[in-house]
């Protein structure tokens, strides 16, 4: 006999047989064992093992199973089996069927014992429509069980992509307080809420990003955060095959995870002095892949996952060799686990934002876009609008309690400068600590900031003090978050740039319109509306992101909109006729004038004047598209002495230096353009813009410099449509030749094309203005190629020659004098 410790079942001490035992000795009987405790300490002392003669008692339960009865093909469903032992301690094999897919677990319960014990079921490769399953405990027989049933549905279900890389995630986050292995439970709760409806993408699977990702982790440069960028998209396209109707894109991760898209910085191109790029932005570590980036004089963007593909987009003054339009909606959850579990849980404690308090705060050149924004929140919410213009310390103070204030308000706009960690207020700051340590409760919030590089997120290891207003805002449970990842720019007269996305954005919002769709849609007009698309264009429209959820919306009832169909049922159409009239109101600043209609809408271009413009939208059909526009006529007037506004563009209280040159010709010479926005997913989502600028310049571009000015207020033109599939390539010009004989000016035009052309349309006015009007000429066909027209015109005339294709499309040559 022996005795033993009754924890560790180590050998204590033993007796020989006959030993006799005290009286307070006591016996008990366990697991086929008979137990001695003696007075001469805790233990136990092994008299004799009765091995079959009292067998273990299995008794296990399957009380229930918590797993989604409903699911779309491809989506990850999380089984909680619960069990219950009602026998004695063992292990157990608890195995879980469900289609052709299995899985078993050992499982060890103590007696009278509850364990959830969690299971995964891919079903990628399960078949549509119920599937039969089972949940079985055993020890060697089977004990109990459960059966199951789950209905799969189609892939044309799923409604979100949700792309990450979990590994990086494990291995950049590992100790967090919320693990990265717990996030992966967290994404496939998101994945089912019923907005979402999501398919996790993990790319770690994927053999060509991970071995990407390797060579990113020894060199840090854009090139190789740009490669696996493009890889990631790749397989979000094959995705966007697979699941034809998915609405969101959310992407789970910082840098580092899933990489923005490094695009080149060339903003400092129309700028002589006073312009930062972002290599001048010098306080994030270099060797950080964030770092990296600008120090190379790069910005970042995730429009590259929402485009359906890039644009090659060249004029005479820029070259941009990838433009990323997006055609769907994209937010990033960053940063840590933690982070990331903070928005998600926001997002199903409520999933709008009520617009009961709005806050708006504004300085500088950024005073006119925070007045505007706050009254289109006024006139399209019943909510409370607060509106705090910093100028002084009051101010600044007002600011940080709205900011700061524990009964937080539910939209922030914030028109201040920034840094990645702070807001630049006048007469003070507010830190992403101060958000972070403050009271405040931002859950269920929309905030937007048009700061520099307020949206730029920095993970860990960049800066000593990493934490930034991204990451802030995150831990603060805001549902989503708008700011620019690079220097911000405004104009300082107008509104322009970052401002004028913003105000597009809020216009899209208060239509009802999630925080996705509405930014996604803000960038395609903020595109297509613009007339003259540059560098800074570029740079806003790309720098511009989204953090958060972009299924969030506003609790605002969405505006039915009834939109005329344009289907017709015959191959070619007779152009329609458009004729416009616009109101313009000349306004005065200290640097200049200009005019504005009351669309407000204007053409700001640097060191140019700006000038009013107009938009005409169109919703194409596959039956009718519009191809091509030309003007007919039109009639104006001239401001001979005209000092114009040339408004500067700004990122800070400083204005920068922008070259400056005589305009020798009509600014713009060429008044109208189309512009379009397609989804090749839903065709009947597209829209087309007829863009019309109503006033010209001719003259120096000096401070209190004028020129002449001209002013339409009438313009007529014929609209060209065709088919969705006919060919889309405009005719070419080829040669145009004036000659005058006395009073007679014949003009001669060589152009081309493959369908054939239609019509040649040559529009002159008088060379002085006197005549106050646009007319047009139509042109002959002489032979080949050739055509001409004879003008009548004692006077000297400035000209332009329009051409229309039999698909409708139109070219248009800049203007000539003689």
């Amino acid at each position: 006999m022996y005795a033993i410790e009754e924890d560790t079942g180590e050998k204590l001490f033993s007796y020989q047989l006959g030993h006799k035992a005290d009286e307070t000795t006591q016996v008990a009987i366990s697991n086929g064992m008979i137990y001695f405790s003696g007075s001469d300490g805790t233990c136990a002392l092994f008299a004799l093992g009765l091995g079959g003669m009292i067998p273990k008692i299995h008794n296990a339960k399957v009380e229930g199973v918590d797993f989604h009865r409903n699911v779309v093909k491809g989506q990850i469903n999380p089984f909680k089996v619960i069990l219950r032992n009602y026998g004695d301690r063992d292990e157990f094999d608890v195995k879980l069927k469900m289609g052709r897919e299995e899985i078993l677990r050992g499982v060890y319960l103590n007696e009278t014992e509850t364990k959830t014990i969690p299971f995964e079921i891919d079903t990628s490769d399960m078949p549509l429509g119920i599937n039969k399953g089972q949940v079985v405990i055993s020890k060697g027989k089977r004990l109990d069980y459960l059966n199951l049933t789950m209905l799969v549905a189609s892939e044309f279900e799923a409604s979100s992509l949700i792309v990450t890389n979990l590994k990086r995630m494990t291995d950049k986050w590992g100790n967090d307080t919320v693990s990265a292995s717990k996030l992966k439970e967290k994404l496939i709760e998101l994945s089912f809420h019923p907005t979402v409806n999501g398919i996790i993408v993990g790319v770690e699977n994927e053999t060509n990003c991970s071995n990407l990702y390797d060579e990113w982790d020894n060199d840090k440069g854009p090139e190789k955060a740009n490669e696996i960028a493009k890889a990631i998209k790749k397989l979000i396209d094959t995705k966007f095959k697979e699941y034809l109707n998915i609405e969101y894109l959310v992407v789970v991760g910082d840098d580092r995870i899933i990489p923005f898209y490094r695009i080149l910085d060339n903003t400092s191109e129309p700028f002589i002095a006073g312009w930062d790029t972002e290599r001048n932005y010098q306080i994030i570590n270099k060797d950080s892949t964030v770092g990296s980036a600008l120090h190379r004089n790069m910005f970042l963007t995730d429009n590259i996952y929402a485009a359906d593909r890039p644009i090659e987009w060249e004029t005479a003054a820029v070259s941009i060799p990838e433009l990323f339009v997006p055609v769907i909606p994209v937010g990033r959850l960053v940063e840590s686990p933690e982070d990331i579990s903070a928005v998600i849980d926001a997002f199903f404690q409520q999933e709008y934002v009520n617009p009961d308090k709005i806050f708006v705060s504004g300085s500088d050149f950024m005073k006119d876009s925070a007045a505007l924004c706050s009254s289109i929140w006024e006139k399209k919410t019943k909510g409370d609008v607060t509106v705090v213009v910093n100028e002084t310390v009051d101010s600044f103070q007002q600011i940080k309690d709205e900011f700061l204030n524990i009964n937080s308000n539910n939209i922030v706009f914030v028109f201040q400068h920034a840094e990645h960690e702070r807001f630049l207020i006048h007469y003070g700051n507010i830190t992403s600590q101060d958000v972070s340590q403050s009271l405040v409760d931002l859950n269920n919030t929309i905030i937007c900031s048009l700061g520099c590089h307020s949206g730029l997120n920095v993970p860990p290891n960049a800066l000593i003090d990493d934490l930034d207003l991204v990451q802030a805002f995150a831990q603060k449970g805001v549902l989503a978050y708008i700011a620019p990842t690079g220097y911000s720019i405004g104009l300082r007269r107008t509104i322009g740039a970052h401002e004028l996305l913003i105000s597009y954005l809020t216009k899209h919002l208060c239509e009802g319109r999630d925080v996705g769709t509405a930014l996604m849609q803000a960038k395609q007009e903020y595109w297509a509306t613009n007339y003259d698309f540059n560098y800074i264009d570029e740079k806003v429209f790309e720098s511009t992101t989204l953090y958060g959820l972009p299924m969030v919306r506003i609790n605002i009832p969405r505006s039915k909109v009834k939109i005329k169909s344009m289907e017709v049922g015959i191959h070619k159409e007779q152009p329609d006729t458009l004729v416009i009239h616009p109101l313009h109101i000349q306004n005065s600043t200290p640097d200049g004038n200009y005019y504005m209609t009351p669309s407000r809408e204007l053409l700001s271009d640097p060191g140019k004047p700006v000038q009013p413009k107009e938009i005409r939208i169109f919703y194409p059909t596959s039956a009718r598209v519009l191809r091509g526009a030309v003007m007919n006529s039109s009639k104006y007037h001239q401001n001979k002495s005209f000092t114009p506004l040339i408004d500067a563009y700004m990122q800070s209280h400083e204005i920068p230096e922008f070259k400056s040159y005589r305009i020798e010709n009509w600014y713009p010479a060429q008044i109208f353009k189309i512009n379009s926005i397609r989804y090749p997913k839903d065709p009947t989502q597209s829209r087309q813009y007829l863009i019309i600028i109503t006033g010209q310049y001719k003259g120096r571009t000096l401070p209190d410099t004028p020129g002449e000015e001209r002013i339409y207020e009438e313009l007529s033109f014929d609209l060209y449509y065709a088919r969705a599939d006919e060919e889309t390539q405009p005719p070419v010009i080829m040669e145009v030749s004036p000659i005058r004989i006395n009073d007679t000016i014949n003009i001669t035009v060589i152009v081309r094309d493959e369908s054939g052309i239609q019509r040649v349309l040559v529009t002159y006015t008088d060379i002085n203005g006197d005549w106050g009007e646009w007319r047009s000429k139509a042109s002959k066909l002489e032979e080949g190629d050739l055509w001409s027209c004879n003008i009548s015109a004692k006077e000297g005339i400035e000209f332009f020659v329009q051409a229309v294709d039999n698909a409708g499309n139109a070219a248009v040559v800049e203007q000539w004098r003689i």
